[in-house]
This record gives structure tokens, sequence and C-alpha cells, in this order.
């Protein structure tokens, strides 16, 4: 995996990530490293908390004198979003289909906003996995998620373009808290809806 974690299929239902040492990343990364191992601490005290299905959730965290890494359940029964929205059922795109999709997520998001959890890797459409019988929504990037005062480095290479911009307005981060806003996830949605329906 790319970033600060290392991400295994253990072949039993679980995915197992691993923490990246400090001297296996990047030099940009690696200064942001302590902040990324706080905040995730924070996250896996959070998880307690988060009571919403779609929020997949870790199962085990694993120490050795400090947090290594933590499992999580695969996803086996659901569609990775960006497949349902490149091609539903292997049949030619449906417009309709996209836009209710979409709108559906909308709305899971809003509501997800609205418990202090951010998705500033929504515009990645592969963290995102989708229930066509039941409607229902799965986000499995939990470290890349950011939960009340615990931020993250993940951000979708879709919105790469207009980083420094965002990083620069207040309606899209607090500078103080160095958190996100819902705005983010609010031009995130945006760009996958002109993304995926163009």
């Amino acid at each position: 995996g790319s970033g600060f974690m290392r991400t295994y299929d253990l072949n039993n239902g679980e995915i197992l990530k691993l923490i990246k040492s400090k001297s296996e990343l990047e030099d940009k990364e690696a200064s942001y490293y302590d902040d990324f191992i706080d905040c995730l601490y924070k996250k896996l005290f959070y998880a307690g908390d988060i009571d919403d299905k779609s929020i997949l959730l870790p199962t085990c965290v694993y120490f050795d004198g400090e947090i290594k890494g933590y499992t999580m359940p695969r996803v086996n029964d659901k569609i990775e979003l960006a497949t349902l929205l490149e091609k539903p059922n292997n049949r030619p795109n449906s417009l309709e289909e996209k836009a209710n999709i979409l709108i559906a997520l909308s709305e899971k998001v809003k509501k997800l906003n609205e418990d202090g959890i951010i998705f500033p890797d929504l515009a990645n459409a592969s963290n995102t996995f989708f229930d066509r019988n039941s409607g229902e929504f799965t986000f499995i990037d939990y470290d890349g998620l950011q939960i009340q005062d615990a931020s993250t480095y993940s951000f979708s290479s879709l919105l790469l373009n207009v980083f420094y911009n965002l990083l620069s307005d207040k309606k899209y981060l607090d500078v103080n808290s160095k958190l996100f806003t819902s705005n983010l996830d609010k031009y995130s949605l945006l760009l996958l809806f002109i993304y995926y329906t163009t």
C-alpha cells in the first residue's frame, strides 16, 4: 500500500494493515509519522463509539510496545463503487442508476458528517463498497478517515490538482485545528458525480 500502511489479505476473511516503519517512508511522509501514529491511536479508541455499520471497524489491534497495525473484515458481498459506476452489471451505464447511487451516497456521508466523520479520500471510489440489494454502503479505509479531532493524511488523487487551493481555504480546512470540514466531502461528492456521469 501507499502512504503509512501496508495491506495484506490473510485469506481467512480478514485484512491486515501494518504500519510501515519511519525509515520506509518518503521524507515528506516521515515528517508526519508521529502525528499519524497519535491520530491512529485516537481513531482506534473512537472505534468503540461508532455504531454505524457502514464504517468497517478494526477487529483486532496489534501491539508490541507500540501499535503495529490492525485487522479488519474483508468485504466479499458488495461491489466496489468505482466498478459499479463504471459498468453496472456489465451492461451499458445507466445515468439514472448512477445518479441514484450517488444521491444515496451523499445522504449517507451527510449523516456520518453529523457524527463527526469526514472522508478526505471519498473521491477515491475504490474505498467505498455498495450492496445493490440492500442499498447499503461500506467504507473500508478506517485509518484514512478523519474522526472527531483525529486527522488524516489520506487525500484522494482526484483532488490533487486543487489540493493546495483547498488547504488554503477555511471553507475546507480549519487551519487552527488542522481538520477538514464537511465541505470537503461535498466537494468530493460533486467531483464523483461529474466524473461518473460525463
